[in-house]
């Protein structure tokens, strides 16, 4: 997708990272819940790359059901 805008409504919100400290659990962040993240995507137009990777949170058993809006442009 060029891009996509993620907003959390109901539990933990998105989790983002540079992709250069990804494998550094002191780097990752998280949105607060209602917080709207717009993230760029592969297909962006510009040819710099974004390096920053999103992610769902872990849901562990018994963790309430998430409830996460996506828009992504039309193709």
């Amino acid at each position: 997708v060029r891009a996509r805008l993620l907003c959390s409504y109901r539990d933990a919100g998105t989790e983002y990272v540079a992709e250069a400290d990804a494998a550094d659990p002191a780097c990752h962040k998280r949105m607060a819940t209602g917080a709207v993240g717009l993230f760029r995507g592969a297909r962006w137009s510009d040819d710099e790359i974004c390096g920053l990777l999103h992610r769902s949170p872990h849901q562990g058993e018994g963790d309430a059901a998430r409830l996460l809006l996506v828009v992504e442009p039309a193709e």
